[in-house]
């Protein structure tokens, strides 16, 4: 489903509807992630560094609970070969020595990392599998090829079961309770004042200034933590702000980077690429200048739904696509593949007051 038919989808629910709002962002979800297999199947992301990794188990870990192939199979002549429907799955299993490499005993791993260490360790893997022929013997009878069978079985076995599923079921919850949040956030915020100026930001920063990955995540969460202390003083390009929603990711381009959207109040503010403006500035002095800045503000040219610049209250169309810019925003595969602690917070939200 393309992105556009995405959106179509959602103007057909109305989002102040709480129940019919769950179904909507679970089929939003579900829409998304199919345009996201369906460009990501057949690509290969280098893992650079630990944290790419990390990235590309969570996505090797999906295409296996996704689909019901095995990596090989054998020819008329009983010799394995490649299955050409699991490429990915296939070339994810020649990596298992990188990702193993990488692991750090001291973060706290999404559900579908973590079971992917799990289960590699308890099941032991074969060092320099990749330099292996897929037919040579590792132990007793089983091959290269068997071993990988029998860990895509295990694997796709243990994701099937009720602890793993449960687990999926409670991070669907979490991520929805924040969308729900969200869009009842901004409509008290509406019933506040008639009119908010909304700005949608990406906050990041170079890569190339950063050591490691880890120190990246480091990185922004401070300098978040300072933006927001500049926001909660509402001075500068910051006065007259009712209120803002901000959810950190992690991205194969962007890598760490903040989703943001600014409501100001619309009565007092306006003229939303001068803010904007004002806004990236901000984040520079507060970067040091190694930070990087995205609105859309400021791309007004990108076709794009109209829930940028100025919202009426009452314009059902405009705040069910403000909704669905929150769900971007908040959307289930936006979670981390690690972090510090578990209670670390990634979802931001203004109070209520």
């Amino acid at each position: 489903m393309k992105i556009t038919n995405m959106f179509r989808l959602f103007k057909k629910f109305d989002a102040s509807d709480e129940r019919v709002r769950c179904h909507l962002y679970e089929q939003l979800n579900l829409a998304h992630h199919k345009v996201i297999t369906k460009e990501e199947k057949t690509l290969i992301i280098l893992d650079n560094d630990y944290n790419t990794s990390f990235y590309n188990i969570d996505r090797f870990m999906r295409e296996i609970e996704r689909t019901d192939h095995l990596a090989y199979h054998k020819n008329n002549k009983k010799i394995p070969v490649k299955n050409l429907r699991c490429n990915f799955i296939c070339h994810g299993l020649t990596m298992i020595n990188t990702w193993m490499l990488h692991r750090k005993a001291d973060l706290c791993y999404s559900h579908y990392v973590e079971l992917f260490y799990q289960t590699v360790i308890m099941t032991g893997y074969p060092y320099e599998y990749s330099n292996y022929p897929i037919n040579a013997i590792l132990i007793g009878d089983m091959t290269v090829a068997d071993f990988g069978n029998h860990l895509i079985d295990t694997l796709r076995s243990k994701m099937r079961g009720a602890d793993f599923q449960l687990k999926v079921r409670r991070q669907q919850e979490n991520s929805f309770r924040q969308f729900n949040s969200s869009v009842n956030y901004v409509s008290y915020l509406l019933k506040r004042h008639s009119r908010l100026l909304h700005l949608r930001v990406d906050l990041a920063y170079d890569r190339s200034q950063i050591k490691s990955d880890k120190e990246g995540l480091s990185f922004i969460m401070e300098k978040f933590a300072q933006f927001r202390k500049l926001i909660s003083r509402k001075d500068g390009c910051f006065e007259h702000l009712d209120g803002y929603i901000a959810h950190v990711e992690y991205g194969r381009l962007k890598e760490h980077h903040i989703h943001m959207s600014l409501f100001y109040n619309g009565h007092k503010r306006m003229h939303d690429e001068h803010i904007a403006h004002q806004v990236r500035a901000a984040w520079m002095k507060v970067t040091d200048g190694i930070g990087l800045f995205q609105s859309t503000n400021l791309d007004k040219h990108i076709p794009i739904c109209n829930a940028l610049g100025m919202i009426k209250r009452g314009d059902g169309d405009t705040f069910n696509c403000l909704a669905y810019v929150i769900w971007y925003q908040v959307k289930e595969d936006q979670n981390l593949t690690f972090k510090y602690t578990k209670k670390q917070r990634l979802y931001f939200r203004g109070e209520i007051t």
